[in-house]
């Protein structure tokens, strides 16, 4: 009867040691998972944080897989975030629900967004450590291209030479203005780049052949790979869509005649234009565009105190 119940008794005591076993390793796993490699803006940067990047890194051709890569992207997520909120633009959870919502109808490759989905785990760290670092520069960027405040200086710029153009145009010879150098001239006085374009529907914007110096520029926000150079960059020329493509035509070369400069500046992602139609003939635009470019990204970062170059 004694043996009996020492058994149990050992039974029991055994069951109670391994639970413990259980609940202490439970607990140092968890300490692991939160233990803080940095705090960054106010937020907790953890192991757990960067080994789940990692993860998410190895699973796309491509990427750099080193922890280094990783805490840098953690800290651009939580420095973009920080810019965004004192611009008055923060990113909302329900913001980032419907850019998932986006991704999985519009994705090329569901099988790959499913192993993303699975080593995250869960709903909630599939928005943390792949959508959001995903979106977020995206976000910041498309509201700065856009700010009136932070491209005034271009802005009146524009304005300045248009102002002046109308008051001194006139002096020009004919030649002068139908060949586009009257323009030309105006941009080469105050030092901004002058390009002379062909614009139609079905070849969109293309630089004339003169155009020796056309030159690459930061248009549109590309985050993929979380590598510090080339994260926003594309051909200017590219920085036009369909869309864009039909509204210049439409709203603004059919309705000047040769030698006209448009009367206000066109605003896109990356400059002003200031336009003058040369020619037309055979279904094709030749325009002369003084080009006023915006301040760039990474040098308006610097002037907020921040740097993408020191994460």
């Amino acid at each position: 009867m004694q043996c009996g119940n020492y058994s149990k008794n050992m039974h029991y005591i055994k069951k109670v040691y391994f639970f413990f076993i259980l609940l202490y390793l439970s607990i140092l796993t968890q300490k692991c998972k939160e233990s803080i490699q940095l705090i960054y803006y106010g937020q907790n940067i953890t192991n757990y944080d960067i080994n789940m990047i990692i993860r998410l890194n190895q699973l796309q051709p491509g990427s750099d897989t080193s922890q280094a890569v990783a805490l840098y992207q953690l800290k651009r997520t939580i420095l973009f975030m920080h810019i965004a909120d004192s611009l008055g633009i923060p990113v909302t959870d329900s913001i980032l629900q419907l850019e998932a919502k986006r991704i999985a109808k519009q994705t090329l490759m569901p099988q790959r967004l499913d192993s993303i989905r699975m080593a995250c785990g869960d709903s909630l760290s599939y928005i943390k450590y792949f959508i959001l670092p995903q979106f977020v520069p995206r976000w910041l960027y498309s509201h700065f291209v856009w700010n009136k405040d932070i491209h005034k200086t271009q802005g009146d710029s524009a304005l300045m030479l248009i102002e002046e153009w109308k008051r001194t145009g006139g002096n020009v010879s004919l030649y002068e203005n139908l060949s586009g150098l009257g323009l030309q001239s105006l941009a080469q006085k105050y030092n901004f780049e002058y390009e002379r374009l062909t614009v139609d529907s079905i070849q969109g914007i293309q630089p004339l052949k003169q155009n020796v110096n056309h030159k690459k520029v930061d248009a549109q926000a590309i985050s993929s790979l979380p590598e510090k150079i080339n994260w926003i960059s594309s051909n200017q020329m590219e920085s036009f869509d369909k869309n864009k493509l039909n509204q210049l035509m439409n709203n603004v070369l059919k309705k000047m005649h040769r030698g006209q400069v448009f009367p206000y500046p066109i605003e896109l992602t990356d400059s002003f234009w200031i336009v003058q139609l040369i020619d037309f003939f055979d279904n094709k635009y030749f325009i002369g565009v003084i080009r006023i470019s915006k301040i760039d990204f990474y040098t308006w970062l610097k002037k907020q105190g921040y740097s993408l170059e020191s994460l």
